[in-house]
């Protein structure tokens, strides 16, 4: 850096009304990737560097900026011209002063993330959507220990038998995330209909459990009493710091590309605490809240010290418009009816806030290769989105959908073991054969990227804006619903 001071000064009269006088006091050079910062005695700073390409006003608009005690604006004069300013926010009245004696206005503050992305909507820039990554590698038995396996099954076949006895009261539906009523019978599985609609694709169980058989399912459910007790303590650690760690590094990462505050987030069907837990020690969000209608899930968020509240989400009533973020992971494919967890998160959330949701994803690659016989099609699965039709539920429930991707990790694996336990064949399938079998160390992980990076795993991920005003189109579907996380 070479730095010139002018002694004394050249002074000069910018252009426009000449009532300022302005001082010329050095001549400073910068090499590439050097940096000088100017500091007021308010303590507000501002960076330079110098690229080869050019100048980087280091600080972002509306994050680090705002931070360093300086608000950017954009400003035009009579004559056409642009300029972009720096106010320090108590010099507000000073800098309106300003703008009036040199006779120039405000076009936007630049701080302001809703004007940010008006702008770059009428520039027509595109804006890409980040897809998510499949991230470290996950095998099914780090979620699901082995030694789990007999004592689980045991249970979940006892709550279908449970269930079985009620169909009396199952009820036939129309599809959930776009109301047609044309759809084909697709499977059955454990003597449960599985069909398709004909308009969206999207999968789905009727006839179905009524709100109240589905209630009770869950409530009384032996399959869930062993997650609690047996699956999620043994899997803890993989969970965390596999699945949600990265979750919540995605999410606070979609607070700062999105602008979206971190005063409140609340997690529908919090599980085990998990994923809450982490939030809160972090200290990513000001305030964490379970929601957990599950007995003893709810007692396990409790006593991690987690904010728990333990009844069904469209239930809620004292969250209206103070939620910056809400998230539901595996919750929205086990509800009667999504579209009333949709709308009362459009109701819970501030406009412009953030939903994130994970389901399976019922186009993915091993509930397409395997179709029933699929770890992810049973009784407590009774919607089976995909990444079109989910978008579609979202977007007629007051939300912009920001992100939608297949970020999962077990696709590749579920259709191996399937092959290798004698329940699906691909002996006439050379690639599979050899992706899945013969050289399974080599290109198993490879292959399942491709699919995560492609939108073709069976694992959902999707991000939304909840819109500055919501017009929900409602769904025939009857406006009940329980949820629950199973992992």
């Amino acid at each position: 850096m070479d730095v010139t001071v002018s002694n004394p000064p050249r002074t000069f009269r910018p252009a426009g009304p000449r009532t300022v006088v302005l001082k010329d006091c050095a001549r400073i050079v910068l090499e590439p990737d050097e940096q000088v910062t100017f500091h007021a005695l308010s303590g507000a700073q501002y960076d330079v560097v110098r690229k080869d390409w050019g100048y980087y006003a280091t600080p972002s608009l509306n994050g680090r900026l705002p931070q360093l005690g300086l608000r950017p604006v954009l400003v035009s004069s009579a004559q056409g011209k642009y300029y972009i300013m720096l106010v320090e926010p108590d010099r507000k009245e000073d800098f309106e002063r300003y703008l009036e004696a040199q006779c120039l206005r405000v076009v936007t503050w630049l701080d302001d993330g809703r004007a940010l992305r008006h702008l770059e909507d009428m520039l027509g820039s595109d804006r890409p959507e980040p897809v998510p990554d499949a991230g470290e590698r996950l095998t099914d038995d780090e979620l699901r220990p082995q030694q789990c396996a007999q004592g689980k099954r045991e249970a979940f076949l006892r709550d279908v038998e449970r269930l079985k006895k009620r169909r009396d009261e199952f009820v036939r539906v129309d599809c959930p995330a776009c109301g047609s009523r044309q759809s084909k019978r697709v499977f059955e599985k454990y003597t449960f209909e599985y069909r398709a609609c004909t308009a969206c694709r999207t999968v789905f169980m009727s006839p179905r459990p009524s709100p109240q058989a589905m209630a009770d399912y869950y409530a009384d459910s032996e399959d869930y009493r062993f997650w609690c007790t047996h699956v999620f303590p043994a899997s803890e650690p993989a969970r965390r710091e596999k699945i949600h760690r990265p979750r919540l590094e995605r999410i606070v990462d979609a607070c700062r590309r999105y602008s979206v505050g971190r005063a409140t987030l609340m997690e529908i069907g919090a599980g085990f605490g998990t994923f809450c837990s982490l939030a809160r020690e972090t200290g990513a969000f000001d305030r964490v809240v379970a929601v957990e209608p599950m007995p003893d899930l709810a007692r396990a968020c409790r006593e991690r010290g987690l904010t728990v509240i333990d009844q069904p989400v469209e239930k809620i009533t004292d969250e209206r418009g103070s939620v910056d973020v809400a998230v539901a992971f595996e919750v929205i494919e086990h509800l009667f009816d999504p579209r009333v967890l949709m709308d009362q998160c459009a109701r819970m959330i501030v406009p412009g806030g953030l939903l994130a949701l994970t389901c399976p994803n019922g186009e993915g690659f091993d509930i397409a290769m395997l179709g029933a016989t699929s770890g992810a099609i049973h009784p407590g699965h009774v919607n089976l989105f995909n990444p079109a039709s989910l978008s579609l539920l979202a977007e007629t429930c007051g939300f912009e959908v920001l992100e939608v991707g297949t970020p999962g990790r077990l696709d590749a694996e579920m259709v191996r073991k399937a092959v290798r336990e004698g329940e699906f064949d691909i002996s006439k399938d050379w690639f599979l054969q050899r992706v899945l079998v013969e050289q399974w160390d080599r290109l198993g992980w490879p292959f399942q990227r491709f699919l995560a990076e492609h939108g073709l795993s069976s694992h959902m991920w999707l991000v939304a804006r909840r819109r500055e005003t919501t017009s929900p189109l409602r769904g025939r579907n009857r406006p009940d619903s329980f949820g629950v996380d199973d992992g």
